[in-house]
């Protein structure tokens, strides 16, 4: 199939792709290239190999008996599960927008929803514990979660590229992965709760309508790029128990205003403010003593370096290539923060 791309059975072009029920495991390329229009996955199947369905461009639906079933299933990668391509996912013969999983499903595995453009809410039981990687990634109007308060995984990429506007993480989530909202365009709002460890790379990389978000102080680190972009955003707070601000962590953020770098950090990243076009003021504590390349470079607007230690602390600083903040900024040293 790599390069026939038909495939046929006693004679006839196979259209519609039905795997049989019984079936429990599709191997690595089985389908690959395929010409397929459709693709039937009985509920018998638990595993589906490498590329299993990669190049299958001409799929238009994938049909399913059991969406629960569906949810369990092992993509091994993301050319492993048909909906890359297929996009609308059916369930008994009707079209899946409001996915309802039911109580006793514990996980969503990786890659389970991905792409798929037809799902509009979903609705999680309270047994589900976690959401696999790239879960609902790519689901391009899906914009309602309800989402039960015993999941305590959020995989990579799990509501990448999603049109959800507002997302509470549960109490006993202690990290959000890389990528898990990135791009989520019309996310407003967040809430985190005190537990929280980490934040991933990109977690929230652009979302361009976040504008509201307090991280909890049990924090004690963000990936790199994690609030790349966020344009809405206009004050931030970091935790006391970070000893970095990673590279491009608030690149681009240009409605950001007010900003508390925590009291424990020792250094700031490369382009870790760059772009930062509004902001006014930064408080630094007295134990960075690294700001790095391009750190706050097109801050032009900042009016007010609120600075922990004393001058001489102050000068040595290391400081990176055109890190240096505008000619009219006041430093004001030995500042207390309130």
């Amino acid at each position: 199939l790599i390069h026939a791309r038909n495939l046929y059975i006693n004679g006839e072009l196979v259209k519609d792709l039905i795997i049989p029920d019984g079936v429990e495991s599709i191997g690595n390329c089985a389908f690959f290239n395929g010409s397929f229009s459709s693709v039937s996955i009985p509920k018998t199947i638990k595993r589906v190999g490498s590329f299993a369905f990669s190049g299958c461009d001409n799929l238009t639906g994938v049909y399913i008996t059991d969406i629960d079933k569906w949810c369990a299933i092992q993509f091994v990668n993301d050319y492993s599960n048909p909906l890359r391509y297929a996009n609308k996912l059916y369930l008994n013969g009707e079209l899946v927008e409001n996915v309802v999983i039911s109580e006793g499903v514990t996980s969503i595995m990786y890659s389970c929803f991905m792409d798929c453009t037809s799902i509009i809410s979903v609705i999680m039981p309270e047994s589900l514990a976690t959401i696999g990687n790239y879960a609902f990634s790519g689901c391009e109007n899906l914009v309602n979660i309800t989402m039960g308060n015993n999941v305590t995984q959020i995989g990579d990429h799990a509501f990448a590229k999603s049109r959800i506007t507002e997302f509470t993480i549960p109490d006993g989530v202690t990290q959000i992965g890389a990528y898990t909202f990135y791009n989520c365009s019309k996310l407003v709002n967040v809430a985190m709760s005190e537990g929280l460890t980490s934040i991933g790379s990109s977690a929230f990389r652009g979302c361009v309508e976040l504008a509201n978000i307090k991280i909890p102080s049990s924090v004690t680190s963000i990936g790199n790029s994690a609030f790349e972009g966020c344009r809405k955003l206009e004050s931030i707070r970091l935790p006391d128990e970070m000893t970095l601000v990673d590279m491009n962590l608030f690149n681009g953020c240009t409605n950001l205003s007010d900003v508390i770098i925590g009291k424990n950090v020792k250094i700031i990243g490369r382009n870790a403010f760059t772009g930062c076009s509004n902001l006014k003021t930064v408080v630094i504590p007295d134990g960075v003593t690294n700001i790095a390349d391009y750190a706050f470079m097109g801050c032009n607007a900042l009016e007010y370096v609120y600075y922990l230690g004393n001058e001489e602390q102050w000068a040595a600083i290391i400081v990176g290539v055109s890190t240096a903040f505008p000619n009219n900024v006041t430093i004001e040293y030995n500042y207390v923060l309130k």
